[in-house]
């Protein structure tokens, strides 16, 4: 659903990446604006798919969503490691 619907405006980690778009919302939240998000965002076309395929997308992209974020946590916490040397 999402390489059809989403990724020719929504490139991951690239152009108009969802993930810093969504990066406050809780997965509630996700599931609500995607079900929306014509009406909340003019310029978005209506989200196609069966009620399973729109929670399947939601699962993706708070699972890409974590896992970003664990990626940056890990970044942030081998940045501030003791020198072994010192």
């Amino acid at each position: 659903m999402y390489k059809v619907q989403c990724s020719q405006c929504h490139v991951q980690n690239g152009f108009n990446d969802l993930i810093p778009l969504i990066q406050y919302w809780g997965k509630d939240l996700l599931a609500f604006n995607l079900d929306r998000i014509h009406e909340l965002k003019a310029f978005m076309p209506p989200l196609a798919g069966t009620p399973d395929e729109r929670k399947a997308l939601v699962d993706y992209l708070w699972e890409l969503k974590t896992a970003r974020e664990s990626s940056e946590q890990r970044k942030v916490a081998d940045n501030h490691e003791p020198d072994p040397q010192s």
